[in-house]
């Protein structure tokens, strides 16, 4: 007999999928056929989630080491892609700014004074890979958390919280779902 949840899940991908296409929710459905998984965690997932702490967990799977096999299983089911530095810095100009600045900050003096287009495309700075996206995803949400907050004197307003939510599930679309998945990985 298979369990409740997994069939939970077949009912959600047959009648709310169809009309709600959204690659994040499969993640979810996915998660309900792991044997690991508690209500509590299922209730956890990303796609539940508001955006504000979707942005809590994008700075907090950052900041988790994953074990070997997780970091396996990222590997094979949440590349990013070769090209996400190039889709994060044609989505939005301060998408760009934030990639040519990790750039700056671990090249030598001479490489300063190239444009943002130029820095965009050098192998420095974030890694083109799941956790390179991951660490960008970390900064994203820390550079509008400190800069919205000082210059709207301390109100976090939630079309702020959603844009910056809007961006990553855009430029890095199921980065934070298979992160909060791979938890489950053993």
């Amino acid at each position: 007999m298979r369990p409740l949840r997994v069939a939970f899940g077949e009912m959600i991908k047959n009648a709310i999928h169809s009309r709600w296409e959204d690659d994040e929710l499969l993640d979810f459905i996915d998660l309900l056929g792991y044997q690991t998984v508690g209500v509590g965690d299922v209730l956890g997932h990303p796609v539940l989630l508001s955006p504000h702490r979707r942005q809590l967990m994008y700075h907090k799977f950052h900041s988790e080491i994953p074990t070997d096999n997780q970091r396996n299983w990222l590997r094979a089911n949440a590349d990013p892609g070769a090209n996400w530095k190039q889709v994060a810095s044609n989505f939005d100009p301060t998408l760009k700014s934030i990639i040519a600045y990790q750039v700056r900050q671990v090249m030598r003096p001479s490489i300063m004074s190239s444009s943002d287009d130029d820095l965009v495309q050098h192998p420095s700075g974030f890694s083109q890979n799941v956790f390179g996206a991951l660490h960008f995803s970390s900064v994203v949400t820390a550079h509008y958390h400190q800069h919205f907050k000082r210059f709207t004197q301390g109100n976090w307003r939630e079309e702020i919280i959603g844009r910056v939510d809007l961006q990553l599930k855009t430029v890095l679309p199921r980065l934070l779902t298979k992160r909060y998945n791979a938890k489950f990985i053993r």
